[in-house]
C-alpha cells in the first residue's frame, strides 16, 4: 500500500467512527474472498451494531447480550474492536473472558482471522497479547489488550481511563467472570466527557451475578439482547436437534445453551426468580 493509498483507506475509516454496522459492511471482503463467500453478518449481529451506533450520541454504551452456542459471538467481538480502534485516535481497550484459554485460543484466534481480512490490516500489529497501532509514539496509548482476570489481581483492570478519547470493553463468557472484575471496570464505564463501549456476551448460566444483573436489576443502564441459536442461520441445527431430542426446550441446558435464557432458579433456590420479579411488580393486596 502506498503512503497515499494509507491517507485516503484513513480518511475512508475516520467516516464510520460513529457506524460500527457501515464500517463492517465496507471494511471486509464479503464479496471477493473465497473464506467469506456466502458469507454475511447475521440480523443480531447487525442490530448489536446499530445499538451501538445508535448509543454514541450519548457517549456511553452498554450491550448485554445473551445466547446460545454457535451464534457468532466471537466474530462480532472481532468486528467491534477492529472498528473502534481503526475509527477513533488513541483509543484504548481491554478484552477478557471467561479463563485464558478460551481469550487466547478461542478470541485470538478469531480476531487474527479478521484482522487478516481487514483491509487496514496494515495499520495495526497483532501480538500474542494485544492489538496496537503502527505509529510511533503510539504503543501505549492506541492499543487493545487481552487480559486475563483474576479475582487476587483486580487492580489490572483499574487503570483503564482515557479522558476525552474512546474506550473498549469487552467481556466475553461473561457469567463466568467474577464479580470483582465488574466492581473494577465500572469506575472507567463512568469516565466523563469519554466515548465509553462496554460488551458482555455469554451463555446465561446462571441466575445470580453481574451478567445476570445486566438483565434485571441494572437492565435499564443495558441495551439487553437475548439470541436463540435456533433463529441464526450459522448455528448447527443438527446438534440443536439432538439436543431438543435429549432435553426438555424449558430445561436448564437449553435454555441457557440454545435459547439465550438464564435459568428460572439456581441449585439451591427454592422460589425461581421469575416468579419473585414478578411478584415485585404486582401491587400487594390485603388479606381477606
Amino acid at each position: 500500500m502506498t503512503h497515499e493509498e494509507e491517507i485516503e483507506l484513513g480518511k475512508e475509516m475516520a467516516q464510520y467512527a460513529a457506524d460500527p454496522w457501515r464500517f463492517v459492511m465496507d471494511m471486509f471482503p464479503w464479496d471477493s474472498h473465497p473464506e467469506l463467500k456466502g458469507a454475511a453478518p447475521e440480523k443480531w449481529q447487525r442490530e448489536v451494531l446499530e445499538a451501538i451506533r445508535d448509543g454514541l450520541p450519548e457517549e456511553k454504551v452498554r450491550i448485554a447480550c445473551a445466547s446460545g452456542h454457535g451464534v457468532g459471538k466471537t466474530a462480532l467481538t472481532s468486528w467491534i474492536i477492529l472498528w473502534a480502534l481503526a475509527t477513533c485516535r488513541d483509543t484504548r481497550g481491554v478484552l477478557t473472558a471467561s479463563n485464558e484459554a478460551q481469550l487466547y485460543t478461542k478470541n485470538r484466534a478469531e480476531l487474527t482471522k479478521w484482522h487478516r481480512l481487514f483491509r487496514g490490516k496494515e495499520f495495526f500489529n497483532l501480538t500474542a497479547t494485544a492489538l496496537i497501532r503502527k505509529d510511533p509514539g503510539h504503543e501505549f496509548t492506541w492499543r487493545l489488550d487481552l487480559l486475563p482476570w483474576n479475582p487476587y489481581k483486580a487492580e489490572a483492570f483499574a487503570g483503564l481511563h482515557n479522558a476525552g478519547r474512546r474506550i473498549l470493553i469487552i467481556f466475553d463468557e461473561a457469567s463466568a467472570i467474577d464479580p470483582i472484575i465488574f466492581e473494577t471496570v465500572e469506575p472507567a464505564a463512568s469516565d466523563i466527557n469519554t466515548q465509553v463501549i462496554w460488551c458482555c456476551f455469554g451463555n446465561p448460566l446462571h441466575n445470580t451475578g453481574p451478567f445476570r444483573e445486566c438483565f434485571g436489576k441494572f437492565a435499564h443502564r443495558w441495551k439487553r439482547f437475548h439470541v436463540d441459536s435456533r433463529d441464526v442461520g450459522i448455528s448447527d441445527k443438527e446438534q440443536i436437534a439432538r439436543w431438543a431430542a435429549d432435553y426438555s426446550e424449558d430445561g436448564y441446558f437449553f435454555c441457557t445453551r440454545v435459547r439465550g435464557l438464564f435459568p428460572a432458579a439456581g441449585s439451591a433456590q427454592f422460589i425461581p426468580v421469575d416468579l419473585v420479579e414478578a411478584a415485585m411488580t404486582r401491587e400487594p393486596e390485603a388479606a381477606q
